[in-house]
């Protein structure tokens, strides 16, 4: 711990959050707490649907034959409701570390994104798996910068919270923290990892309050996501770019149910591709479940059982196509099961979906 004749400047009453469910990115506890400083309520179920990361969304890459699930929700040109940030990064570590300074002195906690491979707390750090693993080129892993928040700076230690996945809370050297800032970005054996144009050495992020949130709009703004969250994916918009097209909502489940036919008599590589796709596809729906569960005093609890079923239903279909599709023995009547399985979850979730709207 730092002494306290060491300290150059702290927040005095920085309380943040630690506990966030595991499929949670690492800024969002961080822009929890932001908009929880700014005069707001928060929740993290919000922060996820407001970017619609509860809408599936899968790309084909025509020209490398790859499928893949991820966030692609930018690409809907859609504004978010409650808030914004914006990524900004500074010219060098001086500049970085005055502006840090600056906002600490405000009373309000700094975000930083760096790179994980430089904190020593950390699985990654100088771990030469952490290289290959991004420079694989088989991968279809891509490199993304690492946030965590800043709290308070000394002669030799800079003050951070870490919460996902660390939950790492205190002191690092002022060196290793400048090493973090400096980011993937300045690894060279990373420059041909697939993301790494996007990368930001001294990066930052700027959030901006759109809606606060009081007791007394708070239903509100819960029926204002959960009416965009379910009409996009009933929507189900289809986005070409050059050889890559974008899919969302209900459009991903029949795209997969199709290929998935068309593709069964295929390569174990490819048969793996789409089981890895059909897993991913539960991770939106966690984040839409963890919607509905921080609004069931709206909604009611037979939404968000009925939801669970559908989640239930995913898993099934994935376990049944990973366990019977992946080996030698799938025949016809497994198809039949599976496709039947897949019908009724797709069914099932569109119908869900529609039900939602009409009740609120």
């Amino acid at each position: 711990m730092e002494r306290e004749e060491d300290v150059y400047m702290k927040l005095q009453h920085f309380k943040p959050t630690f506990e966030a469910p595991y499929y949670y990115a690492c800024h969002f506890p961080i822009l929890h707490d932001k908009l929880l400083s700014m005069g707001s309520l928060s929740f993290l179920s919000l922060i996820a649907n407001d970017q619609l990361y509860s809408i599936p969304a899968c790309c084909i890459d025509s020209e490398r034959a790859l499928v893949t699930l991820d966030w692609y929700a930018p690409l809907l040109n859609r504004d978010q409701q409650l808030f914004s940030y914006k990524r900004r990064a500074y010219n060098n570590f001086e500049d970085g570390l005055q502006g840090m300074k600056d906002c600490i002195e405000c009373e309000e906690f700094f975000i930083a994104s760096g790179s994980t491979y430089f904190l020593p707390y950390s699985k990654d750090y100088n771990n030469s798996k952490f290289i290959r693993g991004h420079t694989d080129q088989k991968s279809d892993k891509y490199i993304t910068d690492h946030y965590l928040a800043v709290y308070g700076v000394t002669e030799s230690h800079v003050l951070i919270h870490d919460p996902v996945p660390h939950k790492y809370m205190g002191p690092i050297e002022v060196k290793e923290f400048a090493d973090f800032w400096r980011g993937n970005k300045s690894i060279a054996e990373l420059s041909f990892a697939k993301g790494f144009e996007k990368l930001a050495s001294y990066g930052t992020l700027d959030v901006t309050l759109k809606e606060t949130i009081t007791s007394d709009n708070m239903k509100e703004c819960f029926i204002t996501i959960l009416k965009i969250v379910s009409n996009e994916f009933i929507k189900g918009t289809v986005i070409s770019k050059k050889e890559k097209t974008y899919y969302f909502g209900m459009a991903v489940s029949t795209l997969l149910k199709s290929n998935i036919n068309q593709a069964i008599t295929e390569s174990a590589e490819i048969l793996q591709m789409y089981s890895k796709c059909l897993f991913d596809m539960r991770w939106s729906r966690y984040f839409f479940n963890d919607l509905l569960k921080d609004m069931y005093k709206i909604l009611g609890n037979d939404f968000l059982d009925e939801y669970q079923e559908i989640i239930n239903k995913w898993e099934l279909v994935s376990g049944f196509f990973q366990k019977n599709a992946l080996k030698s023995g799938f025949n016809m009547s497994h198809l039949h099961t599976f496709n039947h399985l897949l019908s009724q979850v797709i069914d099932k979730e569109k119908e869900f979906h529609e039900k939602v709207l009409v009740a609120i």
